[in-house]
């Protein structure tokens, strides 16, 4: 018998790649209070949240993962994702380095990025 945090995992990952966010994130969200401690979860529950444009709690969930496990390089750069939405363009560009440092993110998405950022600073 499979136990209520596998089963809401499962779950979320299956609603995930059917594209139906809303249910994921009750899902992942269902994970975080089962298991607080669960990274995994966070990192689910935090990239739904930035596809859903719910900035704030995807940067809280990419950051508890960061402080747990530092050498997440995937959170990393997905919290850069989530900065450079809550216009934290010099924070947003730290992440991408590390990211870039840690050997997660291709130069060229790199120079891509950094175009972005640029951008991003003009309007400030």
């Amino acid at each position: 018998m499979i136990d209520q945090y596998s089963f809401h995992f499962e779950k979320g990952i299956a609603d995930f790649q059917q594209k139906n966010y809303a249910p994921a994130l009750r899902s992942f969200s269902k994970c975080i209070q089962l298991d607080p401690k669960s990274k995994s979860s966070y990192l689910n529950h935090g990239v739904i949240c930035n596809i859903k444009r719910i900035y704030q709690v995807a940067y809280e969930d990419f950051t508890f993962v960061i402080e747990y496990d530092p050498w997440e390089l995937i959170a990393y750069y997905n919290r850069f994702i989530s900065l450079m939405s809550l216009r934290k363009y010099a924070e947003a560009l730290n992440d991408l380095l590390i990211s870039l440092s840690l050997g997660y993110v291709k130069l060229g998405v790199i120079k891509n990025d950094i175009n972005i950022i640029e951008k991003g600073i003009k309007l400030v």
